[in-house]
């Protein structure tokens, strides 16, 4: 005979220091306020994600290790949430901070919706969708529980909280962990949840087999373990377009045009664009066109995507030369709670040094011929969306590519093309997995950590600090007239540079931000030069 409902051991699965579930139903002392299936679900909840139990509180000056309220709307939520809350990267409006935590916080304001006096209705609507389909407290019905937001981060899924406001909640009531984030493979954090997930609709099941309600769950619970879905979660994944409604529709469309296209490449695609078999739970492993696409811009247009899909099936071809296989084999991951501008610095150094970068002898580093020198080819492509930079390709098997958007800004002058290059080389370096393919696309969507560490990896090699503090010696070394003789004679960006020093701790931020309010001031004045020879 088995155990009544409130008799049950707690329901737990998963490990604590990396994710892990509890739930345990408990009598409802104050029962009659909602309906009797919410009613039976009354009960306490931990979520433990890197050793942190983030429902741990205080409440009237007591720590609780759980929160206690309805769960049945909470299980209802992850099971519809699913796929979305385990795939979906790219978070709503703009990619505003290094944590999708961050990044709500930055953009739910009314300044990021109001444009040109007139309110964003379609942006202020996506921001609503994304948060209800991401963040823990869209659950609570009333609920006091921890501000926590789920999702996809290329091959690993994030976890991000802070302390925010909720309504409801009495004097000194606070979650006890502030603001963090960490990441788990998909593998740790599906398992359990399911496992927990599942006991808990059949305990509830169990105690009122004729609620549709609850059947209704059941059948939706199951329904996540089936091997169909995982078409659907591989379009999430990639993300294609700003519509979730329109993403697997536009995912079946390009594989049967990349198909067509590349009809000699089957085994590349293959590769490419499915996912690895075996966990029916969430798309894990490989897929890395998908995990690529799903931080890319969502204004890429169809004639893009298939532009940079066919690309990455057709690198596969190219065997990875001697030299590059020989130093490119220690990718240092980015690592939770390091600068990425402190590490892009010093892979740069350490890089220079084994490969054995020589600079000319005005100082500049010849960028393109180091690549070749490597093996690496590199080539222009033109892309309808200027925002996207540049994309890096590293086949599992295959000879490393760059591609550079000859529409991107940057590629205006030869100086931003070459600090493009060398961002790129960054990503091929360390941003791979042994035993996996990369791709990566470079723009105001992907991982700001990563772009971030590949910025400084880029200014550190085409502008070694060693041979800058040669020149100068203080703040009163550089004026705007000597800032453009050294840009120049490094071949990169004036912009660049400044911002480089300033980090280099060569000159102070006060420096920086004269110079380059003067050089906004210049390129000011050429662009009304220009219209008024083009009007004459």
């Amino acid at each position: 005979m088995s155990l009544k409902l409130h008799q049950r051991p707690a329901l737990e699965s998963g490990d604590p220091n990396q994710f892990a579930v509890r739930m345990e139903f408990v009598p409802n002392l104050d029962s009659g306020f909602a309906t009797p299936e919410e009613d039976l679900s009354w009960g306490r909840m931990q979520i433990w994600v890197a050793g942190r139990n983030l429902c741990e509180h205080v409440d009237r000056s007591e720590v609780r290790k759980a929160v206690e309220w309805y769960l049945l709307p909470v299980m209802e939520w992850l099971t519809e949430s699913w796929d979305l809350l385990l795939h979906e990267q790219r978070p709503p409006v703009s990619n505003a901070g290094e944590s999708a935590w961050q990044s709500l916080s930055e953009t739910n304001r009314p300044k990021r919706f109001e444009r040109a006096g007139n309110w964003d209705t379609a942006a202020d609507e996506a921001h609503t969708l994304w948060t209800s389909r991401h963040c823990l407290r869209a659950s609570r019905f009333g609920g006091l529980f921890p501000d926590v937001v789920v999702r996809r981060l290329r091959d690993e899924v994030e976890f991000s909280w802070g302390e925010a406001p909720q309504v409801g909640a009495p004097d000194g009531f606070r979650f006890l962990h502030g603001s963090g984030t960490t990441r788990v493979t998909p593998d740790a954090v599906a398992g359990p949840l399911f496992d927990v997930l599942r006991q808990a609709v059949e305990a509830l099941v169990e105690q009122q087999p004729q609620s549709n309600r609850l059947l209704a769950l059941r059948q939706q619970v199951a329904g996540i373990a089936s091997a169909d879905r995982q078409i659907s979660r591989t379009a999430v994944l990639a993300g294609l377009g700003a519509t979730p409604g329109n993403w697997l529709n536009r995912w079946q469309k390009l594989r049967n045009k990349l198909e067509t296209e590349c009809s000699g490449y089957k085994e590349s695609i293959k590769r490419w664009f499915e996912p690895e078999e075996g966990n029916r739970l969430c798309v894990a492993g490989s897929c890395e066109a998908a995990v690529m696409f799903g931080s890319a811009s969502p204004t890429l247009t169809e004639s893009d995507v298939l532009l940079i899909a066919t690309r990455l099936v057709r690198s596969s071809g190219k065997k990875p030369p001697t030299k590059w296989t020989a130093l490119a084999n220690e990718p240092q991951p980015l690592q939770a709670g390091e600068s990425p501008w402190t590490d892009g610095y010093r892979l740069a150094q350490e890089w220079r040094a084994k490969a054995g970068m020589r600079h000319k002898r005005d100082g500049a580093v010849d960028v393109e011929e180091h690549l070749e020198s490597l093996g690496v080819t590199f080539e222009d492509i033109e892309l309808d969306e200027a925002t996207t930079a540049g994309l890096a390709v590293q086949p599992e098997q295959g000879a490393p590519h760059i591609f550079v958007n000859r529409r991107n800004p940057c590629c205006e002058f030869p100086s931003g093309k070459r600090f493009i290059l060398a961002h790129e080389l960054c990503h091929l370096l360390h941003d791979r997995a042994h035993g996996r393919n990369l791709a990566m696309i470079s723009g105001p969507w992907a991982p700001r950590d990563l772009e971030k560490r590949a910025n400084a990896f880029a200014a550190a090699l085409l502008m070694p600090p060693e041979l800058l503090k040669k020149g100068l010696h203080s703040d009163d070394d550089l004026e705007f007239e000597g800032l453009l003789v050294l840009a120049k004679r490094l071949h990169v960006s004036t912009d660049a540079l400044a911002h480089h020093l300033a980090n280099c701790n060569l000159i102070s931020e006060a420096t920086r931000d004269v110079l380059l309010a003067q050089l906004v001031n210049r390129q000011a004045w050429t662009r009304k030069v220009r219209r008024l020879r083009d009007f004459a």
